[in-house]
């Protein structure tokens, strides 16, 4: 099978840590345990070691406390729901999917008092949501959207896993600006850093470019440090596998055209960010917490991809079959 080397990546946007990283985690340890989203032994390492709570301090380096625990558990959210498809049999059967999505999307807008034996994953995204620190409706509706979103992309990539279809870059680069989840986490700047964008701010072609931008830049990058881990489980949702398949070049030659994707990008945002800060004074003062937080989120997930085991640890496994360290969490809990 053939080696691949991941690039040396252009990210010239320095290193931050939030100073409560290990208060977020000691949270996090105890809350996996708590909502039964972890009980395996093996499982409970596996977390540990993940270090998802610097992945949310890298991207969110200024927030308090309090936001910064909220926000790492919508991440740590985001990635159990993604192991229970990409690592699981669920992940090949849309029909399935689809049924335990919108039963996902109902209970946001359930009452508290009629959710009952709700699945881990279901408790856990109700507790978040309750959570929310000053969500608003309209915060509301635009987040559930998102989610929405999110939740009809991975049926697409279902699909194309259960017919072993490799899709167009094209289309493939669309939906994995859904597939990521980044959508959902860039809503969480406006509750995390207690801001609102004036309704033509958050409406610019220049504030939606850059947010795509920085989402583009996320997703790829993640896709050439996952590319080994997916391999093993037989994943064709892969920029790397996609653009090898479209060019047909070598594995080697597609992650460098993945990276040099990802430079022309990071260098458009540069180029937008300076614009901001000489031509439009206004808007560049308005957008500076989410430029900061979009910088965070481009060079805080090539940080904790190369100091994260998620990816370096594959658990070889025949197809159809799920890996050791997956829980059953989308199977309600019984009445006592």
């Amino acid at each position: 099978m053939e080696h691949l080397t991941i690039p040396d990546i252009y990210c010239p946007f320095p290193s931050c840590l939030n100073p409560s990283v290990e208060a977020v985690h000691l949270h996090s340890m105890e809350r996996v345990q708590r909502l039964r989203l972890i009980q395996q032994k093996h499982a409970f390492r596996r977390f540990s070691i993940a270090r998802f709570a610097w992945a949310a301090a890298r991207a969110y380096p200024d927030t308090d406390f309090t936001e910064l625990a909220w926000v790492n558990d919508w991440l740590v959210w985001l990635f159990m729901f993604d192991d229970q498809f990409d690592d699981g049999a669920l992940g090949a059967e849309p029909e399935a999917m689809e049924c335990i999505m919108d039963e996902l999307l109902n209970l946001l807008n359930a009452h508290p008092s009629t959710v009952a034996h709700c699945s881990p994953l279901a408790s856990a995204l109700l507790d978040f949501w309750q959570r929310a620190p000053g969500a608003t409706p309209a915060w509301q509706a635009r987040f559930q959207q998102h989610l929405a979103d999110y939740f009809a992309s991975y049926l697409w990539e279902a699909a194309n896993r259960a017919r072993g279809h490799i899709p167009s870059i094209e289309a493939y680069i669309a939906n994995r600006q859904q597939s990521g989840g980044l959508p959902t986490c860039f809503d969480l700047i406006e509750l995390s850093e207690h801001m609102v964008l004036s309704p033509d701010v958050a409406a610019s072609q220049t504030f939606g470019t850059l947010n795509l931008i920085a989402n583009n830049v996320v997703c790829w990058v993640n896709d050439l440090f996952s590319f080994r881990k997916e391999r093993a489980r037989g994943e064709v949702n892969n920029l790397v596998l996609v653009v090898q398949h479209a060019r047909g070049s070598t594995l080697q030659e597609a992650a460098e055209m993945v990276n040099t994707m990802i430079t022309r990008e990071v260098q458009r945002f540069l180029a937008i960010e300076k614009h901001l800060s000489i031509h439009q004074s206004e808007m560049y003062e308005a957008l500076k917490k989410y430029l900061r937080v979009f910088r965070g989120w481009m060079r805080g997930n090539l940080d904790w991809s190369l100091e994260t085991p998620r990816y370096a640890e594959v658990e070889e496994t025949v197809p159809g079959q799920p890996v050791s360290y997956l829980e059953p969490l989308l199977l309600s809990s019984s009445p006592d």
